[in-house]
């Protein structure tokens, strides 16, 4: 999920991945939650990779 949102969303994904959290939140969906944080967690390590040194 973390590579669709960077295909579909590239630099603006961490404001979508947020306002998908703040929409489960808000309607109490702790599981869809917990499984964007990981997307979140995910999504930020694919930036990382670029900061890897060849």
């Amino acid at each position: 999920m973390a590579l669709w949102v960077e295909k579909h969303h590239g630099d603006r994904g961490k404001e979508f991945i947020a306002e998908r959290i703040a929409d489960l939140e808000s309607s109490g969906e702790h599981g869809g939650v917990q499984l964007w944080r990981q997307v979140a967690e995910r999504f930020s390590q694919l930036g990382d990779r670029g900061n890897l040194k060849q």
